[in-house]
């Protein structure tokens, strides 16, 4: 059972690092009028989604941490709005269905939005900068349309890696308790 878990573990942590090195480097060279896709974000919800708050928390949490550290002056500040994120995307986990592309697709877009509108108010408004409707039309808006773009082409992937991970871990399951009676 914890060769499992600990298996479980770096299967995520390698998802992380993996979307960390896509967002960090090529997407942050393909960027169209100074946006980039948020392909943490796509992450945080979809291991929101799939596996639940508890795990969407966790992944929000190390996530955010790795984007504060690398692109954010506030440390703590997007690890907190990820965390709340993937708790929130964990909700939607029975409404889930694997074959259904539209809530993952909806929840991206409304993660990513809240993201923008909590990243705004954190950097902009509390500074006098009131301009919410520019920021909404120049950076939001933009970034969700990229991110659910490039989510369409990644999601497939996670949720294969996922899936594959929960079928083998089931049936190893089912083989641990055929075992021992």
């Amino acid at each position: 059972m914890l060769k499992w878990k600990l298996k479980r573990m770096m299967i995520t942590a390698l998802l992380i690092l993996g979307c960390y090195i896509l967002q960090s480097s090529i997407f942050s060279r393909l960027t169209i009028a100074g946006i980039q896709p948020n392909i943490i974000l796509m992450l945080v919800c979809v291991i929101g989604i799939t596996r639940g708050s508890k795990e969407g928390m966790f992944v929000g949490f190390v996530c955010g941490l790795l984007m504060d550290v690398q692109f954010r002056s506030l440390i703590g500040i997007t690890a907190l709005i990820l965390m709340v994120l993937g708790y929130i995307n964990g909700f939607l986990k029975q409404y889930f269905h694997e074959s259904d592309l539209r809530m993952p697709i909806l929840a991206i877009a409304g993660s990513n939005l809240l993201f923008g509108l909590m990243m705004y108010f954190v950097h902009f408004f509390l500074r006098f900068r009131f301009n919410i409707l520019f920021y909404l039309n120049y950076v939001i808006i933009p970034e969700i349309i990229y991110t659910l773009l490039v989510s369409v082409l990644l999601y497939p992937l996670v949720t294969m890696i996922l899936k594959r991970l929960e079928i083998e871990e089931k049936r190893r399951t089912r083989s641990f308790a055929n075992e021992n009676p």
